[in-house]
């Protein structure tokens, strides 16, 4: 992981979607990985289901 690739990833960050319909969000509150309530705020004009527990594993 470098400072370039994290430049790289940030570059490409959306930060309103155009068309907030066409996605549907599936995010579990267990998961040790990613914050599911990140994705509920990014998301929150998408459908989103939030499905409790679960995880990667």
């Amino acid at each position: 992981m470098t400072r370039q690739y994290i430049d790289e990833l940030r570059d490409l960050e959306v930060k309103k979607l155009s068309n907030p319909d066409n996605f549907l969000i599936l995010v579990q509150t267990g998961d040790e990985t990613l914050d599911y309530r990140d994705a509920a705020e990014k998301f929150s004009n998408s459908l989103c289901w939030i499905r409790e527990n679960g995880n990667h594993s």
